[in-house]
């Protein structure tokens, strides 16, 4: 089975389109929109800023790992997505009616 940190990178080099070793706010909205349909502008957004520490305007692999595995995610918030998994979380996508 597969570590974490392996499954993180694998996803990061997937959509790291330009091999640059960051994820530009385009690469990133690839990878939340392919990893959780139907996600909101706002939710690419706000996932965006979250993984930005360094407010560099790109994602490197370490902030991309810190935050996916770090106890201190803002949870007033939550993202439809299982970051064990990396696959969406159908009871997070699950919108009322």
């Amino acid at each position: 089975m597969k570590s974490n940190r392996t499954r993180a990178a694998e996803m990061f080099r997937k959509f790291d389109r330009d091999l640059d070793g960051r994820l530009t706010f385009g690469e990133v909205q690839t990878m939340v929109e392919a990893v959780c349909p139907g996600t909101t502008a706002a939710d690419v957004e706000y996932f965006f800023v979250m993984l930005d520490a360094d407010t560099s305007d790109s994602i490197s692999f370490k902030e991309l790992h810190q935050v996916l595995h770090s106890k201190c995610i803002d949870r007033t918030r939550t993202l439809p997505i299982n970051v064990r998994s990396m696959q969406p979380d159908p009871h997070l996508l699950a919108r009322p009616a």
